[in-house]
């Protein structure tokens, strides 16, 4: 059964090392750096468990942020760099989703993607090394590099821009993140880990691949068919008091698809006689306080 971890204390893992990660204040936003390509280069990308894949801000892109720190990625700068084309059955796979297809006048593979917040971001899929501090059981750490695909974006636009990122990095189940193609080559197993801290600076600890740790709490996922993270959210506590709320408020347009675990998006959405609840239920708290 598939499994989403909610609480994890880093002691002994299997995959890739805890990479950090930093909180920022101004966007509310955690984000993280990677390194891709030959020579490798730093992008730092916002961290989204309800995006399907990674993208970076490309050379000659329309709209995307400038930075001193940031740098734009170009293909032609990195000697591992390869483009997906459409008869690629990795853009085959990719075109399932409603993000993904495919240009007509060069062939190549490509994404569209529009967010809550009204940005939309669009440009070509693009495979190159992802460099990895990885850590084994008994190995110890050590360096090593793995094919990953991810979005090259040559077009951005809304509020986005302002963020000072150089992308998202997408942790979903699509078949084009970087979570599936490091699995898919046996560089990690088929899960992550990303502990948020809240309080102070925020931040964290980014883990890919397997936590072990006898004491982890563990919820089971819904199946429901859709590259996102969901779970079966039973009910709702103030003070330690559970609210009168009947499981099934929690379905997706009644389709049982649950409640999105989405660590890009700012606020808790919930339905509006739940949200109602809640309120009543805390200001109640706060008066007798």
């Amino acid at each position: 059964m598939a499994k989403i971890l909610l609480l994890f204390i880093t002691l002994l893992f299997v995959g890739v090392t805890p990479t950090p990660t930093s909180y920022n204040e101004l966007f509310r936003l955690y984000y993280t750096k990677v390194q891709l390509g030959t020579p490798p280069r730093d992008y730092y990308v916002q961290i989204d468990t309800g995006s399907n894949v990674l993208w970076v801000s490309c050379k000659s892109c329309n709209g995307c942020p400038t930075s001193s720190r940031l740098h734009f990625y170009d293909s032609s700068s990195s000697s591992t760099s390869s483009l997906i084309t459409c008869s690629d059955s990795l853009c085959t796979q990719a075109r399932r989703y409603s993000d993904s297809g495919c240009s007509q006048s060069n062939k190549q593979c490509t994404f569209k993607i529009q967010y809550g917040d009204g940005s939309e971001m669009s440009g070509y899929y693009v495979s190159d090394l992802m460099h990895l501090n990885t850590m084994g059981v008994d190995s110890g750490s050590s360096n090593s590099s793995a094919k990953v695909v991810f979005g090259c974006s040559t077009s951005e636009t809304g509020s986005y821009n302002e963020t000072g990122v150089n992308g998202i990095f997408g942790f979903s189940q699509h078949s084009m993140s970087v979570i599936s193609r490091l699995s898919s080559q046996g560089v990690a197993p088929d899960s992550f880990s990303h502990c948020l801290v809240g309080s102070g600076n925020g931040g964290g600890i980014l883990v890919f691949g397997q936590i072990m740790d006898p004491n982890m709490a563990y919820t089971p996922l819904v199946r429901s068919g859709w590259p996102l993270y969901s779970v079966n959210l039973q009910s709702n506590s103030v003070n330690g008091q559970t609210l009168s709320i009947d499981p099934s408020t929690f379905s997706y347009a009644g389709n049982k698809i649950g409640t999105v675990i989405d660590s890009g998006t700012t606020m808790a959405y919930l339905p509006l006689d739940v949200l109602t609840l809640l309120k009543d239920a805390g200001c109640q708290h706060l008066y007798v306080s």
